[in-house]
């Protein structure tokens, strides 16, 4: 991976996981369905705004418009729902946890569905180190009981297995098209879909109750949405749909760092292993580490310990 790619991969899921504090911010005021659908109304507006003046080609199949319409609505709206749903009955070490099943899913369904991309022992190790480490960020909050966490855990997993389906949907079939327009698609079609169900839920009018802080705060959370999932697409026509999905496990720990900066939480120890692992998760499923490389550099050390005397002989 090119240090442009892993910068924005970087980027991309610290922005995404950014966003969780404003929906926090939200959800205390107005019904988590609304702060969806006008999260998306907001990013879906802002990733059109820039398509267009950027002058970007519209897609030109009939059949792109429905996989695109898919992938808004089973990809995007669905998961949203399900993790706003999820976070009601579990804690968000629990989502933080289970979110992170996307890579894992993702590759899993890569292997079959996509003829360019394939798993090494690399990439697998390097997948399984990034989910240990995002389990280790949670402290160990994660492992709860009872039938509204299961039914939760399975919201979470289910949403991740939703976002893996289009991931892999948009890398098979949309190819051909801007990317970036895929993605103001895909926000366009999900907000068309959660709007309706937000409105059965409450009324907008309860927005009237947000105050300039909280309205910032949605403001801002409609403008991370777009750039992350614009970002989102164009890195996954670069990198393949196996590694962009590895900003599930930058989210995380993009939470626990701006709960230490922004709420002045304490970090552990064990917060700081999970950071290193995630870390090196994302370097060996993006072959940066690889075994290869690390046998080298364990060769080359005792070879460099042996020149040293006999030089200074």
């Amino acid at each position: 991976m090119k240090p442009l790619h892993l910068a924005v991969l970087v980027f991309q899921g610290s922005l995404v996981g950014s966003t969780f504090l404003m929906i926090k911010v939200l959800v205390d005021e107005i019904d988590p369905t609304l702060v969806v659908a006008g999260r998306l109304v907001l990013a879906a507006s802002l990733a059109f705004a820039i398509v267009l003046a950027m002058r970007l080609p519209m897609p030109r199949k009939r059949s792109s418009y429905f996989l695109l319409f898919i992938s808004g609505s089973v990809g995007l709206a669905l998961p949203f729902f399900f993790v706003t749903w999820g976070e009601t009955r579990i804690s968000s070490s629990s989502t933080s946890v289970l979110s992170a099943a996307m890579p894992i899913i993702t590759a899993c369904m890569a292997v079959w569905f996509l003829y360019d991309e394939h798993l090494t022992p690399g990439k697998v190790l390097g997948l399984v180190v990034g989910f240990v480490g995002v389990a280790i960020l949670s402290g160990g909050d994660f492992i709860d009981v009872g039938e509204s966490a299961l039914l939760g855990d399975l919201a979470i997993v289910g949403a991740a297995f939703f976002y893996s389906i289009a991931t892999i949907l948009v890398r098979r079939h949309l190819r051909g098209e801007n990317q970036m327009v895929v993605a103001a698609f895909i926000l366009l079609f999900a907000a068309i879909v959660s709007v309706p169900v937000a409105l059965l839920i409450e009324p907008p009018g309860r927005l009237a109750v947000l105050d300039e802080l909280e309205w910032a705060a949605f403001l801002t959370l409609g403008f991370g949405t777009a750039i992350a999932n614009l970002l989102f697409y164009w890195l996954m026509v670069r990198i393949g749909a196996m590694k962009v999905s590895m900003n599930a496990y930058i989210m995380p720990a993009t939470g626990v760092l701006l709960g230490w900066l922004v709420l002045d939480e304490r970090l552990a120890w064990y917060t700081l292993v999970g950071l290193g692992a995630v870390i090196v998760g994302i370097a060996m499923a993006n072959e940066i580490i690889t075994p290869a490389r690390l046998r080298g550099l364990l060769r080359q050390e005792p070879a460099r310990g042996d020149q040293s005397p006999a030089s200074a002989g």
